[in-house]
């Protein structure tokens, strides 16, 4: 018994984490944009107007990638985002909190997924 409530805390746990998160955008990329103004950096990625999917329309077609909160793995994020510019291919952005526009997953695929 006490296995199967800790397979349904867990399970729930899961769940209420991906609750929260959203979706910013899934198509081809416009833009990468990297910002370096009065000790702030970030890193833009511009959608295209034609993107098959556009979940969060406070980002205006705008991912954000900010170095302070991703530490180490900007430079992976980044590099998904040149490959996907680069080979004209899908890219998806989403979120960890709904209605932000930081990124804090990017897929690279054909598909949405």
């Amino acid at each position: 018994m006490k296995l199967k409530k800790f397979v349904l805390f867990v399970t729930l746990q899961s769940f209420c984490a991906f609750a929260s998160a959203g979706d910013i955008a899934y198509g081809t990329i416009d833009a990468v944009k990297v910002y370096d103004f009065e000790g702030q950096t970030v890193t833009k990625i511009i959608f295209s107007s034609d993107s098959s999917a556009q979940f969060e329309p406070s980002c205006n077609r705008t991912a954000l990638i900010t170095p302070s909160i991703h530490g180490e793995e900007t430079d992976r994020l980044i590099s998904i985002a040149l490959a996907g510019y680069m080979a004209g291919k899908k890219v998806r952005a989403h979120s960890r909190t709904e209605g932000s526009c930081e990124v804090g997953l990017l897929s690279l695929s054909e598909t949405y997924m």
